[in-house]
């Protein structure tokens, strides 16, 4: 058995399912076309920003699980076809505030 800090089971969980939301939320294949659709986009992002935010003060991950967190998170939205640019941008702005 794993010790709780080196256990990455629960932040790989957690990745997935923010990209599952990420997913609902912001299509991967819509894309903006306007700046109406651009702001829509933009207050999305933001509000799962703000969620991703407030959930892992509960689970408070270690940097080893954050890193898990990460590669779950950007090789799902990977997967599922989402642009090199979008997936590092999220990124950054959901581990930012981690």
């Amino acid at each position: 058995m794993l010790p709780g800090w080196l256990d990455g089971r629960p932040a790989k969980e957690f990745g997935l399912q923010i990209a599952k939301e990420i997913q609902q939320l912001v299509p991967a294949e819509g894309g903006a076309k306007g700046k109406k659709d651009s702001g829509k986009r933009l207050q999305k992002l933001a509000r799962i920003v703000e969620k991703t935010s407030r959930e892992s003060k509960q689970h408070r991950f270690n940097v080893y699980q954050k890193a898990k967190f990460a590669n779950a998170l950007r090789w799902s939205l990977k997967e599922s076809g989402y642009a090199p640019d979008f997936i590092e941008e999220i990124l950054g702005l959901i581990l930012a505030r981690m």
